[in-house]
């Protein structure tokens, strides 16, 4: 009984006064360290970023042209020379190299996008001469065996035959991005099945050399390594990669002034999916941070205007999301939710309320501190691991950035003027260049749709899967 007479005392001694809410600091954003950059050669780059006490090393080659080099626009072949170019290689079966990595925990990949070509691995720290030798032969000497070839043929027809058509959600991003870009763009996502059966695996072998030699080179080194003891093996692992050539041409403008409402008829279908996309401003334009709040406050977060209405107030959705996808190019809001397809027509509406209101108000002072707050924190970790760290860093690379840039982004945001952010709500969410998509049974929803945002075109899944979606433009 004398043991416990210490905690009677605390629990009579005052409990934790809960009438208010505790005062929570404001976020700090740490000091982090910057990359240095070096220049091996004319065309040949490597950025490393010194991170201690993480367990992997991360190597990422980033080669400056991609499939708009290549062919002038994506195509199958682009897919297959990137997603196999890992599989296996000289001396290296896929089974041997699946094995091998296994057991070095060892993880490669490989994309080859429009502009930019990417391998990279990831390995422990206490792995990475074993890791950096196979890379080394993995990145060179890809084989792209005919039995691997044919079986990526195939189930990537599977996937556009059956598979696709049959997924609400894939065929909602398909209409989308179709509608979004006309057939011409090379962004425009259409598939050409013919084109994917005629891929042979020399094709594949010729386009990664081609590739490899032929574009300017960043190499990404991130994890807890020293860079003067590891600067030999990288120059070593580059030995007749890059070329001192300028990187791939800019995408062509996207052809704006489309106004369209796309329907997908899906028969039968309980749910349907809404999205909306439209215009907002590149990235690097003046107008990005107050974008990029205006994005937190309307949709980009659990606690956004658009979930708290129609999830917490309506309770017609397990939960919506926006994103705003900035590029130096071209760059798009977008929204999407699954409701009941009872509900089409009233969630449309409150959609429109929301975004009307944020035209009206602009982005709130507690909107625009919480964003804030969910932003230093994000750049707090960027040196969590070396994979957060690469991708940060990655994706500033490939935008012509720095961490230096990403950090000052942050004082822009704290002192952000919010009368700003209305006037560019009512420019980009409410502009006329914008695409609804809706996908969901027809029969349920059509009668909804006409007196909010006019008749839609309906396709069938087939004629989306086949990229049968052409919308009119303003001249």
């Amino acid at each position: 009984m004398i043991a416990w007479i210490p905690l009677l005392s605390l629990a009579f001694a005052g409990a934790p006064d809960r009438s208010a809410a505790p005062v929570i600091p404001p976020s700090t954003p740490l000091t982090l360290p910057t990359e240095t950059v070096e220049t091996v050669r004319p065309g040949v780059r490597i950025h490393w970023l010194p991170v201690a006490g993480v367990r992997r090393v991360e190597v990422e080659v980033r080669l400056g042209r991609g499939g708009l080099w290549l062919d002038g626009s994506g195509t199958p072949a682009d897919d297959l020379t990137g997603s196999l170019w890992t599989v296996a290689a000289k001396g290296w079966s896929a089974s041997k190299l699946e094995q091998a990595a296994s057991l070095e925990d060892l993880a490669m990949s490989a994309t080859v996008g429009l502009r930019t070509t990417i391998v990279s691995m990831s390995v422990p720290r206490d792995g990475l001469d074993r890791g950096l030798d196979l890379f080394d032969t993995v990145l060179h000497a890809p084989t792209y065996p005919g039995a691997e070839v044919s079986r990526s043929i195939a189930d990537n027809v599977q996937n556009w035959t059956t598979g696709v058509p049959t997924d609400p959600q894939s065929l909602a991003w398909l209409a989308d991005q179709s509608a979004w870009y006309p057939a011409a763009d090379p962004r425009s996502p259409r598939p050409d099945l013919d084109a994917l059966r005629a891929v042979k695996s020399g094709d594949l072998r010729s386009r990664q050399q081609r590739l490899l030699t032929s574009a300017p080179v960043d190499v990404v080194v991130v994890g807890d390594v020293d860079p003067a003891k590891l600067r030999s093996q990288i120059v070593a692992l580059l030995d007749g990669v890059g070329a001192d050539v300028p990187a791939a041409d800019p995408l062509p403008p996207r052809a704006a002034g489309v106004t369209a409402v796309i329907g997908v008829d899906v028969p039968g279908a309980d749910q349907a999916i809404l999205s909306l996309r439209t215009i907002a401003p590149l990235r690097g334009a003046p107008e990005q941070t107050a974008m990029e709040a205006i994005q937190f406050a309307i949709g980009g977060q659990f606690l956004s205007r658009l979930n708290k209405n129609l999830r917490e107030e309506k309770g017609w959705t397990y939960g919506g999301y926006s994103d705003y996808d900035a590029n130096t190019d071209e760059s798009s809001w977008a929204f999407h939710v699954q409701v009941a397809e009872e509900n089409v027509g009233a969630s449309i509406l409150e959609i429109q309320k929301e975004l009307a209101r944020m035209a009206d108000g602009g982005v709130h002072a507690d909107e625009k501190a919480a964003g804030l707050m969910g932003s230093v924190a994000a750049w707090n970790v960027t040196l969590e691991s070396a994979s957060s760290a690469r991708g940060a860093l990655d994706d500033l690379i490939a935008h012509g950035e720095t961490l230096d840039v990403a950090r000052a982004r942050l004082d822009e945001a704290s002192a952000l003027d919010l009368s700003t952010t209305g006037p560019l709500a009512r420019a980009t969410l409410l502009s006329g260049d914008h695409v609804w998509v809706i996908v969901g049974d027809r029969a349920h929803i059509e009668a909804q749709l006409p007196d909010l945002v006019g008749a839609a075109v309906w396709l069938t899944p087939a004629q989306v899967t086949a990229g049968n979606v052409t919308v009119e433009r303003a001249p």
